[in-house]
């Protein structure tokens, strides 16, 4: 089985949601084609809901896909929003990183997700701080397949 997953900024700006939903679903269909069948998403921002809410759009028309929710830890799983909400139960697979919040609950979350992936894409604007920079760096290092759509 090979693993996907998405790392991206929490806000998108309103005026690259188009471009990012484009690019982001070519990334996926890319994989897909590549053979990947399983996707994890961190649900901690608007990137990783546009990517969970394409591969479940993917997953009713094709099926064999596995969308899991890669979460930092049991509280994030409270409800958000409709969109977050609808999207968790879609989910095939929760996962917890850590049981409860500490500081670097979320830098676990985000080396999960990396780690646990051969392919990931990331939505960066190139800022060296957060949680993208550090999926960036922990894939490079790690010689992961690293597809960065720009913003």
């Amino acid at each position: 089985m090979k693993i996907c997953c998405c790392a991206g900024h929490r806000e998108i700006p309103a005026d690259k949601i188009e471009y990012v939903t484009r690019e982001i679903r070519h990334e996926i269909e890319q994989a897909i084609e590549d053979g990947f069948t399983h996707f994890i998403s961190g649900f901690t921002g608007q990137t990783d809901l546009l990517f969970a809410s394409i591969i479940t759009v993917i997953k009713e028309d094709k099926g064999g896909l596995f969308l899991e929710a890669a979460l930092p830890y049991p509280k994030r799983r409270k409800p958000k929003g409709p969109l977050y909400n609808e999207l968790m139960e879609k989910c095939d697979g929760v996962k917890f990183v850590s049981q409860e919040y500490s500081r670097d609950c979320y830098m676990l979350h985000t080396r999960y997700k990396v780690l646990e992936s051969e392919r990931v894409i990331t939505v960066y604007d190139g800022r060296e701080d957060g949680g993208t920079f550090q999926a960036v760096r922990f894939a490079r290092v790690n010689e992961k397949d690293l597809r960065i759509i720009p913003l």
